[in-house]
C-alpha cells in the first residue's frame, strides 16, 4: 500500500461508504446527514481505526496529501458549494447583501470579544488569546450547506443571509487569520501584506460576478450549436473548479470561487445542473466531511478544569453566533434559523487552531482545549438548526 494511487483506491471505498450509510441512519434518527458523515471520519481516523491519517495538503506523505484523498475532499467541498450557488440567483442575493454583512459583522466581532475576554480570565498569553478569539469567528460554509441542501430551503431568505454572512466572514476570517499570524511570527511587512490581500479579495468577487455571465451565455450558445447539453456539464465543472483556484491565488478560500460560480450559472441552467450535479454531490461531498472527522482528536478535558474551560467556551461559541441576527439587521427573516446556520465552525475554525499551534502561539493543552470546541459547535450546529430551519421547510 506504498502507492499513493493504491492507497486512494483502498481509502475511498472505506470512506464513502460507511459515511454515507451513517449519514442516512443520522438522518433515520433525525439528525443531519452531515452529523453521521462526521462520525463516520471520527471511526476511521486516528482516535478509532486509524484507517485514514489527514495530513497537510500537497505533503507527500501517503496519507493526506499526495494520495489525491485531501484534494477528492475540497473538490468534493467545492461541488456542493457549486450546487448551493446553483440554488441562489444572484438578484436575490444582492437583495440580502445588507442583512448579511451586517449578521457577519456582530457574527465576528460578538464571538472575537467573547473568547478575548475568556482568554484573558484564563490568563493565556496574548498570543494564545488572540488565535482563541479568531477562532470562535468561523462559520463553517460545508457544515451548514449541507444541512441547507438536504432540508431544500436553499431559496429562502434566511438561507441566502446564511451563505452571504459564511462568505463574508470568510474572507474577513482569512484577514484577520492573517493577521495574527503576523504578529505571532512578528512579520514587519504585514501591514502591506494585509492591504494587497483586501484589495485583491474585492477584485476576485466583483469580477466573478460582473464578467461571469457573459461566460455562461458563450456557454449556452455552444451548447445550443452542439445540441447536446454534456459540453454545458463539462464548462460547468471545470468553471468550478478554475474559480476555486482563482479564489485560493487571490488569497481566499477555495469554496468561496465555488459559490461564486453557482451564483453565475444559477441565472441560466440552474435546473438542468442541479439534477446532474446531485449524484456527484451525493459521492464526493461526504469525502469532506469523512476528513473533518479524522482531523479530530479529543484531548481536551483531561481533568475538571480544562472541561470547564470546555463548557464555558461552547456556550460563548454557540450563543454569540445565536444571538448575532438579534443584534444586527435581519428584516422579517427567522433570526433563529439564521443565528443557529452559523454555529458550526467546521474545517474553517480548525484551520485557525492549526495555525496557531504551528506558530507556537497555542501550547498542546490550549490547542486540544480549542479544537474540541470546534468540534463539539461542528456537531452540535447542524442539530440545533435544523430544529428550527424545519419550521420554514414547511412552509
Amino acid at each position: 500500500m506504498d502507492d499513493p494511487t493504491q492507497r486512494l483506491h483502498f481509502l475511498l471505498p472505506l470512506a464513502i461508504a460507511p459515511a454515507i450509510l451513517l449519514g442516512l441512519l443520522a438522518r433515520r434518527i433525525g439528525l443531519p446527514a452531515v452529523v453521521g458523515q462526521i462520525f463516520a471520519g471520527v471511526l476511521l481516523g486516528p482516535m478509532v481505526l486509524g484507517v485514514i491519517i489527514p495530513g497537510e495538503p500537497h505533503s507527500h506523505n501517503g496519507n493526506g496529501g499526495s494520495n489525491g484523498f485531501y484534494e477528492l475532499a475540497e473538490i468534493g467541498l467545492c461541488v456542493l458549494l457549486f450546487k448551493i450557488g446553483l440554488q441562489t440567483r444572484i438578484d436575490h442575493f444582492t437583495q440580502v447583501w445588507r442583512q448579511a454583512l451586517s449578521v457577519a459583522s456582530v457574527g465576528m466581532l460578538l464571538p472575537f470579544a467573547l473568547g478575548f475576554g475568556v482568554g484573558f480570565l484564563l490568563h493565556w498569553p496574548i498570543s494564545a488569546t488572540l488565535f482563541l478569539g479568531a477562532a470562535l469567528t468561523a462559520t463553517s460554509i460545508g457544515v451548514t450547506a449541507a444541512a441547507i441542501d438536504e432540508l431544500e430551503v436553499g431559496d429562502s431568505t434566511e438561507a441566502r443571509i446564511i451563505m452571504g454572512a459564511a462568505v463574508v466572514d470568510d474572507v474577513l476570517g482569512l484577514l484577520l487569520l492573517s493577521i495574527i499570524a503576523g504578529l505571532a511570527v512578528q512579520t514587519d511587512s504585514i501591514g502591506p501584506a494585509l492591504g494587497w490581500s483586501i484589495a485583491q479579495a474585492v477584485v476576485f468577487l466583483g469580477a466573478a460576478i460582473a464578467v461571469g455571465p457573459f461566460l455562461v451565455r458563450a456557454f449556452d450558445k455552444l451548447t445550443d450549436w452542439l445540441g447536446s447539453d454534456e459540453i454545458l456539464i463539462a464548462f460547468a465543472f471545470g468553471y468550478l473548479l478554475l474559480m476555486a483556484h482563482a479564489a485560493e491565488s487571490a488569497g481566499l478560500a477555495a469554496i468561496i470561487g465555488s459559490y461564486a460560480a453557482g451564483l453565475v450559472f444559477s441565472e441560466r441552467d440552474e435546473a438542468k445542473l442541479s439534477r446532474v450535479f446531485e449524484p456527484l454531490t451525493q459521492l464526493l461531498a461526504p469525502i469532506f466531511f469523512v476528513l473533518i472527522g479524522s482531523s479530530i482528536e479529543f484531548n481536551g478535558g483531561a481533568n475538571w478544569a480544562d472541561f470547564g474551560t470546555i463548557v464555558l467556551l461552547v456556550v460563548v461559541a454557540t450563543g454569540s453566533k445565536i444571538v448575532a441576527p438579534w443584534l444586527g439587521r435581519t428584516g422579517t427573516a427567522n433570526r433563529a434559523v439564521i443565528g443557529s446556520g452559523l454555529v458550526p465552525r467546521g474545517e474553517v475554525g480548525l484551520v485557525f487552531a492549526q495555525v496557531g499551534l504551528a506558530t507556537s502561539a497555542l501550547s498542546g493543552e490550549q490547542y486540544s482545549i480549542l479544537t474540541t470546541v470546534l468540534v463539539v459547535t461542528t456537531f452540535a450546529g447542524p442539530m440545533i438548526f435544523r430544529k428550527f430551519a424545519v419550521r420554514i421547510a414547511a412552509t
